[in-house]
């Protein structure tokens, strides 16, 4: 019987009840795992450091064939040295999660070869270990906030996530930028003057901002996506072609590991 891919997925950190603080996975991120062909894993935020952390690390991705880096609230300015600006309205992470989450991030992309699909948040994340900046608030473009009712964007013609998402629905000139809608539910963006070492951007929306990256070597699957394709993927197939392409990067890495 073939392997099933483990996917590791992060958690959010809920203070609703200071008492009981709990962590959660919404089920969008699961049932997008679970109906690509592969088993969720959630990781909940360690509240460790130094070696005693990169040890649990190192086991705990030892069992995992890919990883998803989920969205969540406003990872600290002082993450990428930078001071928080006076109209940045953050709304940040638990403290607890954002050590944890920087932590695993950096060792997921400089320490191991596995698959990585960062999405939001995960995707600022990704651009943040990797020394990029993020622009800490899109106060003078409301189409990307929540509740906004979506808008396109486009994807570069020569990235893997247009081969992806464009190999879903049909394609006419594959010289040419794919567009694809999108949701939206954020105020913050990658830099697009500051992007981390070793991405590209794979896609923008009409007004500049940067909505995908990708590594920028064919040999490893890193995509950081700005929306939330988990929540399209059920009645989309180019969103899930996003998690079907993830999976089969796991899939292989698993074949290829041994």
């Amino acid at each position: 019987m073939d392997h099933i891919p483990i996917i590791g997925v992060n958690t959010d950190i809920s203070n609703k009840d200071p008492a009981r603080p709990t962590c959660s996975l919404g089920l969008s991120y699961v049932d997008a795992i679970v109906r690509a062909g592969a088993i969720p894993l959630a990781f909940p935020p360690l509240d460790v450091d130094g070696p005693r952390l990169k040890q649990q690390l190192e086991q705990l991705t030892a069992l995992v064939d890919g990883f998803l880096l989920i969205g969540g609230p406003d990872y600290r300015p002082e993450d990428y040295h930078e001071r928080p600006l006076p109209n940045a309205q953050l709304n940040l992470v638990d403290a607890r999660r954002d050590r944890f989450d920087n932590a695993l991030a950096a060792h997921l992309l400089h320490n191991t070869d596995l698959p990585v699909l960062a999405i939001c948040g995960g995707h600022q994340l990704v651009n943040i270990v990797l020394g990029g900046k993020l622009i800490q608030n899109l106060n003078t473009a409301p189409q990307h906030r929540e509740g906004a009712p979506g808008h396109s964007v486009s994807l570069a013609a020569t990235s893997r996530l247009a081969r992806v998402m464009a190999g879903a629905v049909p394609r006419g000139d594959p010289a040419v930028d794919v567009l694809v809608n999108v949701n939206t539910s954020h105020h913050q963006a990658v830099d697009p003057s500051h992007v981390g070492a070793g991405l590209r951007v794979a896609a923008q929306s009409d007004d500049g901002v940067v909505e995908a990256v990708e590594c920028d070597s064919a040999e490893r699957f890193v995509i950081g996506v700005q929306w939330h394709p988990e929540k399209l993927a059920a009645n989309n197939q180019q969103h899930h072609a996003i998690f079907i392409d993830f999976v089969a990067a796991a899939r292989n890495h698993r074949s290829t590991r041994g």
